[in-house]
C-alpha cells in the first residue's frame, strides 16, 4: 500500500457528509480508498464540506515517492468519499505558502494561514510566509497578512475566533 493511499485513509475516518455519515474505522487494519494524484508530503489534510482537501505540499520533481529534486505544489486535490474520486481544487495562490501549512475551516470556510515556501538546500531555502487567504467559491481571497511569518504552526477556532500558535520563522529554529 502506498502512502498516498494512507493519507487519505487516516484523514477520512469519521468525516461527515450532508448526505449520510462516514462510519469512523473499526479495525485495526487499513483499506485501500484511491491513490492521490500527485505523491506529496508536507501539505495539509482538512475536512471542508464532506469532502477532503489535501493542500499543498513537497513533491518530487522526477515523480516518483522519493523526495528527490523536490519542489514545493500549488495543487488542492479534494477527495469525495462517497464518490471514492479526487477532483482538482484551485491552486495555491503565487503569494501563499505551500508546506508546513496552518488550515483550518471555521464558519464554513476554509482558510490557509501561512507556512513556508522554499525547498531546503536550493536556492530558495524555507521561508515563512505570513499572507494568509480564505476559500471562498469565486476561489482564494487575501486576508490581512499574520503579524508574524512562521511555517509549521497550527490554527484553531475558539469562541468565535482564530487562532494560530506555535510555528518558527525558519526550518531548524528552536
Amino acid at each position: 500500500m502506498s502512502r498516498r493511499s494512507l493519507l487519505i485513509l487516516a484523514l477520512s475516518v469519521g468525516v461527515s457528509c450532508s448526505t449520510r455519515p462516514l462510519a469512523p474505522l473499526m479495525s485495526d487494519t487499513w483499506a485501500r480508498v484511491g491513490e492521490m494524484p500527485e505523491a506529496r508530503l508536507e501539505g495539509f489534510g482538512v475536512t471542508h464540506r464532506g469532502r477532503i482537501y489535501y493542500l499543498g505540499g513537497i513533491r518530487s520533481k522526477s515523480g516518483n515517492d522519493g523526495v528527490d529534486e523536490a519542489a514545493t505544489s500549488d495543487r488542492v486535490d479534494i477527495y469525495d468519499p462517497l464518490t471514492g474520486t479526487w477532483a482538482s481544487g484551485p491552486t495555491l495562490p503565487a503569494e501563499s505558502a505551500k508546506h508546513h501549512l496552518a488550515a483550518l475551516v471555521f464558519d464554513g470556510k476554509l482558510y490557509l494561514l501561512g507556512g513556508f515556501d522554499g525547498i531546503l538546500g536550493s536556492t530558495h531555502p524555507f521561508t515563512p510566509i505570513a499572507a494568509a487567504f480564505v476559500l471562498e467559491d469565486q476561489g482564494w481571497r487575501r486576508l490581512h497578512d499574520a503579524p508574524i511569518a512562521r511555517g509549521g504552526s497550527t490554527a484553531k477556532a475558539i469562541d468565535g475566533r482564530i487562532y494560530v500558535a506555535g510555528g518558527a520563522p525558519t526550518e531548524g529554529a528552536q
